[in-house]
């Protein structure tokens, strides 16, 4: 009785192993302020960067098919710091943007965790070279109860809102390096009739191909782009 116990549970055992190993191949992504996982404490505005999570049933994709869960999403006050104020003081908000790029195509941030680009007055958000719009958000839908994100201690907000997305092929574009997913703010600027834009956060994935169909995902120690 004693050896068929212990043959029950060495077989409960392994059936545990065999799963979580299962299990160990999904990849959680999170950015709770700042830049990255394990981010500078001073980088990053806590009370305005957006928060992004993403989930991963797996590693390997077909590279036509990158198809992810990303939760994202503000705490209430997003759009409301005008960055380009100085260079426009009649600068206005437009909308959120959400892009999906090469990481090679994101612009270097700064210590506080922000970037500010001005457009050339020929190039609208929606058509920045190599930037992939998603979708646009208003400063209210963005702000409203659907993208609030509950901040508690780093790594474990609750998310309201949550979309299922496939990445475009497009943005792999190397043998390997890291895709990024952001949510800009986009400001215009009458001045000089250009589009101004502020990111003060965002996630990347790094990837690597295996064969010229299939891309391996993998976690990047922090989210700024290699």
């Amino acid at each position: 009785m004693r050896l068929l116990r212990a043959k029950l549970l060495l077989l409960a055992l392994t059936a545990i192993l065999v799963v979580g190993g299962t299990m160990g191949c999904s990849l959680v992504w999170v950015v709770d302020r700042g830049i990255g996982e394990e981010t500078n404490p001073y980088s990053g505005d806590a009370t305005n960067s957006p928060r992004y999570r993403i989930k991963s049933g797996g590693t390997k994709f077909d590279v036509d098919n990158v198809t992810l869960d990303f939760y994202y999403g503000g705490s209430g006050v997003d759009g409301s710091y005008n960055p380009f104020f100085s260079t426009d003081s009649s600068s206005y908000f437009v909308c959120f943007a959400l892009y999906f790029l090469d990481g090679q195509r994101c612009l270097e941030i700064d210590w506080f965790g922000t970037i500010e680009a001005i457009l050339d007055s020929n190039i609208a958000y929606y058509d920045i070279d190599g930037h992939h719009l998603i979708k646009t958000l208003t400063r209210d839908e963005f702000n409203s109860e659907e993208y609030y994100v509950l901040t508690r201690n780093r790594g474990n907000h609750t998310f309201n809102h949550q979309e299922t997305m496939t990445v475009p092929r497009e943005v792999f574009e190397r043998e390997s390096g890291s895709f990024v997913f952001q949510v800009a703010e986009v400001w215009f600027l009458p001045s000089t009739d250009c589009y101004g834009i502020a990111v003060r956060n965002f996630i990347h994935v790094n990837y690597d191909y295996i064969d010229e169909q299939t891309v391996r995902l993998s976690k990047p120690v922090n989210s700024t782009p290699r």
